[in-house]
């Protein structure tokens, strides 16, 4: 009995000693030395100001509706050229969209379990009733 005390009592000590040596070096990581000087970055104008009204005048408008031509990769072009012609309408893609999530509730619905049921009667006469 007294073994084992001494042994919890050992485990409490050694656990506050460790939670006292984290802390510490918590402490000492946000400590900065008194000769901390903030280091000077140097930026370009145009990422400075890149969302400023001034800026976004200056700059001409971007063909949104062809942009990928601007990466030059012919195989990029096919391949969206490719989606857009295939695109459909809004309402074929909610089509889409339904049958996909249909498909996917049978799908999970093979995962639950099955319950199946049936009952039957019938009725019959025995021999002692049929022949006294």
């Amino acid at each position: 009995m007294h073994n084992a005390k001494l042994q919890v009592r050992r485990g409490v000590r050694h656990v506050r000693s460790s939670v006292g040596l984290v802390a510490a070096m918590v402490v000492a990581g946000c400590a900065v030395g008194p000769d901390y000087r903030v280091p000077s970055v140097s930026l370009d104008a145009g990422f400075v100001s890149a969302g400023s009204p001034s800026v976004n005048a200056q700059t001409p408008a971007a063909d949104i509706a062809r942009f990928w031509n601007a990466f030059g990769d012919p195989l990029l072009s096919r391949l969206v050229e490719r989606a857009l012609s295939a695109n459909g309408d809004v309402r074929i893609a909610q089509a889409r969209l339904q049958e996909a999530r249909a498909v996917l509730g049978g799908a999970r619905a093979e995962s639950l379990p099955e319950v199946d049921g049936s009952a039957s009667g019938g009725r019959s006469l025995s021999g002692a009733y049929l022949f006294p």
